[in-house]
């Protein structure tokens, strides 16, 4: 144990393990955070006479907030500019902060294995500094492919998948399933890749409609919230006509 302390805290690992022991500092108050847990408590008279200084300051508050302003549009450019070099990669599959925490990991253990059982074979004419740069550079740079096959199992979990809006549905197919349809009463399936969805449907013109009749939906009606529909046959029937 006390040589793995060492090693860590010996150059070139300890760059390496600052960023892994902020990693883990970042995930403990992740976790408290999710735990709901209060660990900074300040008693109400306190939080009271901190805003009444912070109120009597009045005068510097907005300076204070443009130039909170300007720190975060400068940190929204900097994790930017740190997305689009790791999309390429892949490793944009999950958060930011995921993948950063398994590249931390992975180039520190990568580091601290090159430097045990390659540092003691060090060429002679080789300055050690400059063989703790390269295995610096070379751990980071392998820990991202290495990082790309670990966090591809999960991927699917921070899959965003977006809701179909009432818009979607327009230009679909569907099938009637009540027994008529007119101006404010009718049914219809649209089966969308396996699954089944039930909307209401409209149809301005009355006995256009029975049960099962396949239909084209045209158009979303918001004030009734249901879908407009024509016929799929009289349509098909007006294409070749023309």
């Amino acid at each position: 144990m006390s040589e793995l302390l060492e090693a860590s805290l010996a150059f070139p690992s300890v760059a390496l393990t600052i960023l892994v022991g902020i990693t883990l500092l970042y995930w403990v108050f992740v976790i408290l955070g999710a735990l709901d847990i209060d660990i900074f408590h300040v008693d109400a008279d306190i939080d009271g006479a901190a805003d009444g200084v912070g109120g009597g300051e009045g005068g510097d508050a907005g300076g204070g907030h443009d130039a909170a302003d300007g720190h975060d549009a400068a940190e929204g450019h900097d994790a930017e500019g740190v997305s689009s070099f790791l999309s390429p990669l892949g490793l944009r599959r999950v958060p930011l902060t995921i993948s950063l925490s398994f590249i931390f990991v992975i180039a520190w253990s990568l580091c601290l294995l090159t430097t045990y059982y390659l540092g003691p074979i060090i060429p002679d004419g080789m300055p050690t500094w400059l063989f703790g740069v390269l295995v610096l550079g070379g751990s980071l740079l392998v820990s991202l492919p290495l990082t790309a096959i670990v966090i591809t199992p999960l991927a699917p979990v921070f899959k965003i998948h977006h809701a179909r809006g009432a818009i979607d549905n327009v230009g679909s197919t569907c099938t009637v399933t009540t027994g008529h349809v007119d101006h404010d009463f009718g049914q219809a399936k649209i089966t969308d890749n396996g699954l089944e969805l039930v909307i209401p449907v409209r149809c301005d013109r009355d006995d256009q409609f029975q049960r099962h009749d396949r239909a084209l939906v045209i158009d979303y009606d918001e004030k009734r919230h249901a879908y407009l529909i024509e016929p799929m046959d009289g349509l098909l029937t007006a294409a070749k006509e023309e």
